[in-house]
């Protein structure tokens, strides 16, 4: 299995599940793990450990009508 993680990524997804499995209070895990309370709260609060994507979801484009006829054909 090949895992992918974003770059700047500072845990693993089995490191993620322990977070969310963890009754120890935020900043007993963050102290422990190294990481920021923050990251400790935005994993707690998500329903899997896999990464997000980090594209755009809608992209914002402005076309000229001649532009936008020229895409159509």
């Amino acid at each position: 299995m090949e895992l992918n993680l974003h770059a700047n990524a500072t845990t693993t997804p089995k490191t993620r599940a322990y977070i969310q499995r963890s009754r120890k209070s935020v900043a007993e895990l963050a102290a422990e793990l190294g990481v920021s309370e923050t990251t400790i709260y935005r994993w707690r609060g998500r329903t899997t450990v896999e990464d997000r994507s980090h594209r755009p979801h809608n992209l914002v484009t402005s076309l000229s009508a001649v532009e936008e006829r020229a895409v159509c054909e």
